[in-house]
């Protein structure tokens, strides 16, 4: 959040407060008490400190000095996925939009986890300690307790613990190896090396487009520096990666490192001019745009997916393979002889009869082409699956001149084996495909290592130095604090405030925001404990639960 929106947000902050607390003071409490001086008192200087903060975020806004984009110290993937999550621009999310905003990163929390880190890491991590009521309660973070608290968790828990093992063993990592790999995972160069992949494959389209004889290359030199110069790209990309895991056994745990390396290794084979039937190797160049499936996640998504519903796929593809196995049988059993002396007869409505050549262009009679062994009988079957112009060439043949005037059982055959085939087998291998591509949810956290993560951040705080405040800075305790606003607020009054000073109201209105809701809980408790709670006009609401006890009647 910019200083110009906190001004904004803390003036319309104070300004609830002030209706709230004259709310409350026209109400029941001036019926039961009487006015309230220090109310009044409280609303003035409230209102003054909220028009000295709109009054420095002017001030800075003319100098050119608010500050645009993520605060100082906040990441802007952070900062992003903090203001996406956070719809109401309040500044802070709770437990189930914090859940949310980790799944932005891939982290899995549950509603109770994501509750339990608020309550203790919050109170610790947050810049805005008024989200912390006078109980030590907090269910709420805001933009530096997330920051803070996300890398905490990717410190704690690492996505790839192999950054720290190397080729020299374990948490033995190679000098700058964590920095190489942080660089060769940023996003930019991702997309820069994507956009080398797709421009090699732009290449090899216009070669084989305007220069198609690989024997009389009329731009070989052209061709020949493209080449050489992605294949050096690629050779560092390759280096890079492999020194990001140390030159290490995890490097080979991924088949894209795999296949990486093979189609890299063959463009440097063919940069040594090396000749004979190796050659042929360069075919594979038109493999290189698969790289781009580990590079863009939208694509590596959908690689992924097929490549997990292989299994169940794989068992509808067997259960539609014996299905096949079965219908060819029975077509070379039923039609083989078909047309075998070179001729079939038809019968029409009329009872004229036709005989039609059963010779096919290539010399065989209908049956034998078609149906004369198992395997062909599959090919035919599988042009029938494929809808290729089977009706016609296939199945009317043999539903006229069959059986002639008895199609029953030829039209039985074809239609259940469409059916089966085509409608059934096939839509239950695209519902398997579908089921994978649903996205999983990322990974939870453990309660374990929630715990660890609490403990970790109680103690880094604990280990961190304490800032060395001034003598006019300090808090010593609450009774400090309010008549330090007290001596404010009259000044307020009388009109002798001096002169603005922004680090002084920055101060201010830390220890006022802190007070408001310790003054807020007292007033629920007053509410509770001397009149029936009743709903009043405006926009005064119950209570907030940090109030102490319940109410024990009038």
């Amino acid at each position: 959040m910019s200083e110009e929106e906190a001004a904004i947000a803390i003036e319309n902050r104070y300004r609830l407060h002030s209706r709230r607390v004259l709310a409350r003071k026209n109400g029941e409490l001036s019926k039961k008490w009487g006015a309230t001086p220090s109310l009044d008192m409280f609303a003035t200087f409230s209102s003054r400190v909220s028009s000295a903060a709109a009054a420095r975020a002017a001030h800075e806004r003319a100098r050119g000095q608010v500050k645009k984009g993520p605060p100082e110290g906040i990441a802007l993937d952070v900062y992003k996925a903090f203001n996406k999550i956070d719809k109401d621009h309040s500044g802070v999310i709770e437990a189930e939009e914090m859940v949310q905003c980790l799944k932005e990163f891939q982290r899995g929390v549950t509603n109770r986890q994501a509750r339990r880190l608020i309550a203790e890491c919050g109170p610790l991590l947050n810049e805005n300690k008024g989200l912390v009521d006078s109980d030590g309660h907090c269910d709420a973070v805001d933009v530096f307790g997330f920051a803070k608290l996300k890398a905490t968790i990717d410190v704690r828990l690492v996505r790839e613990p192999w950054w720290n093992d190397s080729i020299r063993g374990k948490n033995k990592p190679l000098p700058y190896q964590r920095e190489v790999r942080a660089i060769y995972t940023n996003p930019i160069v991702v997309w820069s090396v994507a956009a080398v992949i797709i421009g090699n494959f732009i290449v090899n389209i216009l070669e084989k487009e305007y220069d198609p004889d690989p024997k009389e290359l009329q731009m070989k030199a052209l061709w020949d520096g493209f080449d050489t110069a992605f294949n050096a790209i690629f050779l560092v990309e390759l280096l890079a990666n492999l020194y990001g895991y140390g030159f290490g056994p995890a490097f080979w745990r991924s088949g894209w490192n795999v296949f990486d390396t093979i189609i890299t290794g063959v463009g440097v084979i063919l940069l040594a001019g090396v000749s004979g039937p190796i050659s042929q190797l360069k075919l594979l160049r038109a493999f290189r745009v698969f790289r781009l499936f580990k590079r863009i996640k939208s694509l590596n998504k959908i690689v992924m997916a097929l490549l997990a519903s292989v299994p169940g796929v794989a068992n509808a593809f067997v259960i539609l393979f014996i299905f096949f196995c079965i219908y060819a049988i029975l077509a070379v059993e039923l039609f083989r002889e078909f047309g075998i002396n070179g001729t079939y007869m038809t019968d029409d409505v009329d009872s004229l009869s036709h005989v039609v050549s059963s010779i096919t262009p290539r010399g065989y009679t209908h049956g034998i082409e078609y149906y004369g062994t198992y395997t062909r009988a599959m090919y035919t079957l599988f042009q029938v699956m494929t809808g290729d112009s089977w009706a016609e060439a296939i199945c009317r043949t043999l539903l006229f001149g069959l059986y002639q005037r008895s199609t029953l059982a030829v039209s039985f055959f074809y239609i259940s084996f469409a059916i089966l085939t085509q409608f059934v087998l096939s839509n239950v291998i695209v519902a398997v495909l579908l089921d994978n591509f649903v996205a999983p949810p990322p990974a939870g956290l453990k309660d374990p290592e929630v715990t660890e993560l609490i403990e970790y951040v109680k103690a880094e705080v604990a280990k961190a130095p304490r800032p060395q405040l001034a003598p006019g800075d300090r808090v010593q305790d609450e009774k400090m604090v309010e008549l330090e606003l007290s001596s404010y607020a009259r000044g307020a009054v009388a009109g002798t405030v001096p002169p603005f000073d922004a680090e002084l109201v920055t101060r201010r209105v830390d220890r006022m925001e802190q007070s408001m809701l310790r003054l807020e809980a007292k007033l629920g408790q007053v509410l509770d404990k001397m009149i029936k709670l009743q709903a009043l006009p405006g926009e005064w609401r119950e209570p907030p639960p940090m109030h102490v006890g319940k109410p024990q009647g009038r």
